[in-house]
């Protein structure tokens, strides 16, 4: 994609390309090799912490932007050449590029929200269909994957539209028979600081995937429906002919043009983080008061 905007890419990967990008087998041979402008770390979660170790340590000075979840913990940010490092690093929530939440932020803006229902889900099965799902980071605790970490865009833009969270509870973790142990459902409350108060399902179950957002302010409400690319809005309804790769374009085009403000920062991602962090905590306490 970086390419298709104009700029000369290489791949770091042990296991080589198909195509004709050049490739190296490490990030320090790359380095070596020679410079870079920007750096995209899309490796498995639990590796996000090393790579951006060893960019560091490797003199990188461009801007990083690291694919969503930032870290599979929010400890792994405790390292001090990634704090020195935080302010041009950015995070791939590519979601923030969809026209239909573009315009709901808009339209959004300065009214008072008081409550918004969101459910984003999909069976794991559909995601990579080259390869068995027991073979996928996403399966795996280790690895960093699960639905509450894959799925966070809904976490992010929950974040990105209506502010700061100061009350979460939730109960999840692993309910199916997905192959694998990761987590795969989840039934979230949250409470903003404004007072609206959000409920968000996520799962990777939906055989029909789906990414709906609906928000009540006191003034309208707001219907969104990410699939479809459509928006509702009053007696109006919006429909955008979104492709699946606009919003990536859109985010690589931001991160390789100067338009980082549109990006989600270190920050930003680190706050979903904490939230991510606080949904498991509550959820283990409540499972416990249950049993």
């Amino acid at each position: 994609m970086a390419r298709d905007l104009g700029h000369e890419v290489a791949v770091v990967s042990r296991r080589g390309v198909a195509g004709d990008l050049p490739c190296y087998p490490t990030i320090d041979q790359a380095l070596l090799a020679r410079g870079f402008d920007g750096a995209v770390v899309a490796t498995e979660t639990a590796s996000h912490a090393l790579d951006l170790k060893c960019l560091l340590e490797g003199g990188f000075g461009g801007r990083i932007l690291v694919e969503k979840p930032l870290f599979a913990t929010s400890a792994e940010a405790d390292v001090p050449l990634i704090k020195a490092a935080a302010a041009r690093i950015s995070v791939a929530y590519n979601l923030r590029f969809h026209p239909a939440l573009i315009q709901a932020r808009r339209a959004l803006d300065g009214a008072r929200i008081l409550n918004i229902v969101v459910h984003v889900g999909q069976d794991l099965r559909q995601w990579r269909t080259d390869r068995p799902v027991e073979n996928t980071y996403s399966s795996q605790r280790s690895a960093g994957g699960g639905a509450l970490r894959d799925l966070s865009h809904e976490l992010d833009y929950l974040l990105w539209l209506f502010g700061p969270w100061r009350e979460v509870t939730a109960l999840g973790g692993r309910v199916g028979d997905l192959p694998g142990d990761s987590d795969d459902c989840w039934s979230v409350a949250i409470r903003f600081a404004s007072g609206a108060i959000a409920s968000l399902a996520i799962d990777y179950f939906c055989r029909r995937p789906v990414r709906t957002l609906t928000c009540n302010s006191t003034a309208d409400t707001v219907q969104i429906d990410l699939v479809k690319g459509v928006l509702v809005q009053g007696a109006g309804e919006t429909i955008w002919p979104v492709d699946r790769d606009l919003t990536y374009r859109e985010q690589m085009d931001g991160f390789l043009n100067g338009r980082h403000r549109d990006l989600c920062t270190f920050g930003e991602a680190m706050e979903v983080m904490r939230l991510i962090e606080a949904i498991e905590r509550v959820s283990d306490r409540e499972a416990m008061a249950i049993s």
